[in-house]
């Protein structure tokens, strides 16, 4: 009996470290920096000299956060292009929780596209600036342009960055730049969701979980190898059929061959992630 009582013991005292284990393996604590001047959103690290960055060896990336306080700024830089993977296509997504948990309720997928001039002044419209003839006329004159967007991720909902702010107040934005191997991110995120929905919900000074993800495939991309392994299954169907129909007819008695279906390859581009928690800078 006593023997058992020891047991039970230990298994208590197992358990108890079982379950406060999670909270003593957190993520790396980054320190925000205070930003004394809004910063630029132009992918150039200049702005950034004298930041000291956090490497996270795993995917490649050397990164660095300031604040003020109205937004978040991160550089995010990747120097070597294997650890790109299909970053173009799929764009970068920040997931933020501003109750400290790794979870994929909210966060911006920014991405870069081209579009034509209309579209353009589509979108510039909708969020909220008025443009005149002159400037529509302007925007004419060029084919296309190159737009540097995003989207807010809400519960699995998707919605466009079309909420038009408050003067003063400026909205998620991106930009990236390659120089050489290395590729350089910039990023811009409100603080407060009072002021935009797809800001973090915390204040200068608080604590929140951020993580980041790219590569992989995009949900076109999958279509298109799923399109691409289905037209090479049915051409090596046909080639099986008319080699066994030949082998058939044979009057020589050869052998039949035909060729493996070639299918969808199990590999594909590599998906990246990680997190960090963030100590965002009170500015006092």
């Amino acid at each position: 009996m006593r023997v058992k009582k020891t047991f039970n013991k230990i298994l208590i005292g197992l358990g108890f470290f079982a379950f406060f284990n999670p909270v003593l393996a957190k993520e790396k604590l980054v320190q925000s920096t205070w930003a004394a001047e809004p910063a630029k959103i132009d992918a150039l690290e200049e702005e950034w000299s004298g930041v000291a960055l956090t490497s996270e060896e795993g995917v490649g990336a050397n990164l660095a956060f300031r604040n003020d306080a109205d937004n978040l700024y991160i550089l995010f830089i990747i120097k070597n292009k294997d650890f790109l993977s299909t970053l173009e296509a799929t764009g970068m997504t920040i997931y933020y929780d501003n109750l400290g948990k790794k979870k994929k309720d909210y966060g911006l997928r920014f991405f870069r596209r081209q579009i034509s001039p209309d579209e353009f002044m589509q979108i510039i419209e909708r969020r909220g600036q008025a443009l005149s003839e002159e400037q529509k006329e302007e925007i004419r004159s060029k084919p296309s342009y190159i737009l540097y967007d995003g989207e807010l991720i809400e519960k699995k909902k998707i919605s466009p960055l079309d909420t038009p702010l408050a003067a003063g107040h400026k909205p998620p934005a991106f930009m990236y730049a390659r120089k050489g191997e290395t590729t350089v991110f910039e990023f811009r995120i409100p603080l407060s969701r009072e002021i935009h929905p797809a800001g973090i919900g915390v204040a200068a000074g608080g604590t929140f979980k951020i993580g980041f993800e790219w590569g992989g495939l995009t949900k076109e991309m999958q279509a298109a190898r799923l399109a691409r392994a289905a037209a090479a299954s049915e051409r090596s169907a046909e080639r099986e059929t008319a080699s066994e129909d030949h082998a058939r007819g044979s009057e020589t008695g050869g052998f039949a061959t035909s060729s493996p279906s070639s299918g969808l390859s199990r590999t594909g581009p590599k998906r990246y992630s990680f997190w960090l928690d963030v100590k965002l800078a009170s500015g006092l």
